[in-house]
């Protein structure tokens, strides 16, 4: 009998250490797998902006520390912009607007800043801080800056 609890408690430990092993591993993965996806899209947002704007022109920046707002004519002659709140319907996200569609390029954008200079050579700087709150409280914050050499 005293075999039998010996066995029994060993095998709880055995299990309780996996268990715990388990769902350390699990919360690790969850918080780097949401680091390297928001990451991901912010990359993926800053190249579209780099390949919209490289070849646009007529460009206007419209920028405070809660908003940014940058209008250009595209290659193709039509009007675009790229903007970014930290307040309402599209907070911390980057909208993408053509005459015809509107689409959200990013999300989890905490700031996003541009920097113009429109004399020749012509060249803007896109700077944006992507912030996300991971699981265990973790904040998961990166800066990214892009200088783009207008056509």
């Amino acid at each position: 009998m005293t075999e039998m609890i010996i066995t029994t408690l060993l095998v709880v430990f055995i299990f309780g250490a996996l268990h715990s092993s388990f769902l350390g591993g699990n919360s690790t993965w969850q918080t780097y797998n949401g680091k390297v996806k928001t990451q991901g899209d912010a990359r993926n947002a800053l190249l579209f902006m780099t390949k919209e704007l490289r070849p646009g022109s007529g460009i206007t920046v419209t920028q405070n520390t809660s908003s940014a707002t940058v209008n250009f004519v595209r290659e193709n002659g039509g009007a675009a912009s790229f903007s970014w709140s930290n307040s309402g319907g599209t907070a911390n996200q980057i909208v993408f607007q053509t005459q015809a569609t509107s689409r959200i390029i990013a999300n989890n954008i905490s700031a996003l800043s541009f920097t113009y200079n429109d004399v020749e050579p012509k060249w803007i700087i896109v700077t944006l801080t992507a912030t996300k709150q991971m699981p265990r409280g973790n904040i998961a914050s990166f800066s990214l800056k892009e200088k783009v050499t207008l056509r």
